[in-house]
C-alpha cells in the first residue's frame, strides 16, 4: 500500500509482518517492490494489525545473507 504509507512482508512461513515506511532503512520505502528480498526485525509487541517489524531493509543482489 505504498500510497498509504505501509506495506506487509510476506514470511517463508506464510506470516504477515506490517510494517510502516519510517520504519524502513535508508529512505527505501519508495524502492520496495513486491517480491522483493527484505531483512526485518520483529517489533516486541504486535499492533493493531498484528505482527509488525520495527525495522525494514531492503537486500541487495550482494548481500551476505542471500
Amino acid at each position: 500500500y505504498p500510497d498509504q504509507g505501509y506495506g506487509f512482508i510476506e514470511t517463508r512461513e506464510g506470516l504477515s509482518i506490517y510494517f510502516h515506511r519510517d520504519v524502513v532503512r535508508d529512505g527505501g520505502f519508495d524502492d520496495l517492490e513486491v517480491g522483493a528480498e527484505l531483512l526485518y526485525t520483529l517489533a516486541p509487541d504486535e499492533g493493531p494489525m498484528g505482527p509488525m517489524a520495527s525495522s525494514v531493509r531492503l537486500l541487495g543482489s550482494d548481500h551476505p545473507i542471500r
